[in-house]
């Protein structure tokens, strides 16, 4: 990764502490994102098509954040191919009778999870205080996005997946009731993960659902989920959540 020219010409220290931050930062939102296959159970002959997702956690009631078209995705490969599942993480979750909450408008989607489930899922759930998610978003915040696009999978063997997360720090350009945008300038780039940064106009399907942090002054609430990256663009466009959440929908 090259950092931008202006970074180059800060003070070692000052470099120092801004890549620590940055690196921290990434690591906590890498912490609480999971990739989401869908995948029929032929894995070899059927194409896998990804997503990512996040647990929040709060008076022991759990739920699963994706993208709502991830959801509707999986349905409609369902339908053609019935032995198609839904796995987060290290976890194969049944939807048949389980308590979902959807909203097309805003494409975000809600799981109600069990504890065993979230724990098999095995990402760090996110815990919101009460006012959560009544944080205003600017333009001109930085947020941190992580998730899993399929463009970092590889094949290590015979039904057996790599995959890593990719995770950037951007700032929002636009922002509305609804969603916010961050445009990709790649010369401002600030990335972390284990693989380099894509090249211009990579397609990277599979980042939605997955959560997005603001940089706030001692603190870094989820304050959405990626909903769509536009390559032609490179436009990062960012589900903000609804508030209040809709905790009494898994009362």
């Amino acid at each position: 990764m090259s950092d931008p020219d202006e970074f180059e010409a800060l003070p070692l220290s000052e470099q120092s502490r801004i890549h620590k931050m940055a690196r921290a930062l990434a690591e906590l939102a890498c912490s609480y994102s999971t990739y989401v296959f869908l995948v029929g159970k032929e894995a070899a002959a059927t194409k896998i098509n990804m997503g990512s997702a996040f647990i929040v956690v709060r008076n022991g009631t759990h739920v699963l954040l994706t993208a709502e078209h991830v959801l509707e995705e999986f349905e409609l490969r369902k339908q053609s191919d019935p032995s198609s599942s839904f796995q987060a993480g290290e976890c194969v979750l049944e939807l048949s009778g389980r308590n979902i909450l959807r909203d097309k408008t805003i494409d975000v989607a809600f799981l109600e999870l069990t504890q065993l489930e979230a724990l098999r899922i095995g990402s760090k759930p996110y815990i919101p205080n009460e006012d959560w998610p009544a944080d205003e978003i600017a333009k001109g915040d930085y947020v941190q996005f992580c998730g899993f696009p399929s463009f970092f999978k590889r094949e290590v063997g015979a039904n057996e997946l790599s995959i890593a997360p990719f995770a950037g720090f951007v700032e929002v350009n636009a922002v509305h009731p609804t969603y916010f945008n961050c445009v990709f300038q790649r010369p401002n780039w600030v990335t972390r993960g284990p693989e380099n940064t894509p090249p211009a106009g990579t397609v990277l399907g599979g980042l939605s659902g997955g959560p997005v942090l603001l940089r706030a002054q001692f603190k870094y609430p989820v304050v959405g989920l990626v909903s769509e990256f536009q390559e032609g663009f490179e436009i990062l466009r960012v589900a903000r959540l609804p508030h209040p959440f809709p905790w009494q929908e898994f009362a």
